[in-house]
């Protein structure tokens, strides 16, 4: 019955299903050009930055999480309203122009060996309670 079908429309030969040896793929080479690669390559830098803060805005109830960096931005006065929550190992960075003004007293959720902010909050003094 099948004799007389296109060749198209035969069904496919079937695949081996299984074997009693281990078997692998047939290797397919990727070029034979035999050309070298060219890399992208930069020579070692030993100053540099990472950008992963996150912006302080102001804004009411902020969370500051553990792990997590915080910049003031620049020569700014930022006012942080309602539960300001720190908690331990938040990092929170300015520059000496730049102020963190809180309206109440923070959850400072540290302790003694993890405390809740570490940075340069401390080091420039510019945190205060209205």
């Amino acid at each position: 019955m099948t004799r007389n079908l296109p060749k198209a429309a035969l069904p496919p030969e079937p695949r081996k299903q299984a074997s009693l040896r281990r078997e692998f793929p047939a290797r397919k080479v990727a070029s034979l050009a035999g050309e070298p690669m060219q890399l992208a390559s930069a020579p070692y830098q030993r100053n540099g930055f990472a950008i992963d803060f996150e912006t302080v805005l102001a804004m009411d109830n902020m969370p500051f999480y553990s792990g997590q960096t915080y910049l003031v931005p620049t020569n700014q006065s930022i006012f942080l309203g309602g539960n300001v929550t720190f908690y331990p190992g938040c990092v929170v960075k300015m520059d000496r122009v730049s102020s963190l003004r809180l309206s109440g007293a923070p959850n400072c959720l540290g302790s003694m060996l993890s405390p809740s902010v570490k940075g340069s909050v401390l080091e420039a003094k510019k945190c205060t309670l209205d």
